[in-house]
């Protein structure tokens, strides 16, 4: 998961930042959204079920950023 592919695709994953910690998950069309930190050994997961509504990923990285300021 965390070697070969292209820098930012690995295995169907994604690798992105959230709230400036690397993640590795994916986000689907219907904004449903699965994402590991593991420098937290946190798993964010859910969905909107809103097509319209904001993106997962930015959710997840509201989560992530709740959980580090605590």
């Amino acid at each position: 998961m965390t070697g070969g592919g292209t820098a930012g695709y690995r295995l169907g994953l994604i690798v992105t930042e959230l709230d400036g910690h690397l993640a590795f998950g994916h986000s689907g069309f219907w904004n449903t959204f699965a994402y590991h930190v593991p420098a937290l050994d946190l798993t964010v997961a859910g969905s909107i079920m809103n097509h319209e509504a904001r993106r997962g990923e930015e959710l997840a990285a509201e989560v992530v950023g709740l959980v580090t300021r605590r």
